[in-house]
């Protein structure tokens, strides 16, 4: 139960983080580069569902512990992978784009 709670709090706050950052990016309150700041929120991301993951393994198994010392390399490799899947989601597919008048 203990281990449950923890994962979800970090879960929590993992969400948190990321709608601040979501919010900051979209509503151009960024001082710094835009694209940076949507990469930050993209590690979160997989931070967030990372801790999420947990919180189901911490039922299963005793040891779902260990999964808390790996956050660093959700979002090193994570992060990418949310930003590529946000790019596919947010891009125009070749069918939806209307022709090039040329």
């Amino acid at each position: 139960m203990a281990q449950t709670l923890f994962a979800g709090t970090m879960a929590g706050i993992g969400f948190c983080e990321i709608a601040l950052k979501e919010v900051s990016a979209n509503g151009g309150l960024v001082i710094g580069d835009v694209a940076q700041a949507r990469r930050h929120a993209d590690s979160s991301w997989a931070v967030g569902l990372w801790f999420l993951l947990s919180i189901g393994l911490a039922w299963v198994s005793p040891y779902a512990y260990v999964l808390w010392l790996l956050p660093p390399l959700a979002a090193g490799y994570g992060g990418p992978l949310v930003g590529r899947l946000r790019a596919r989601l947010t891009t125009p597919h070749d069918e939806e784009t209307p022709p090039s008048a040329s």
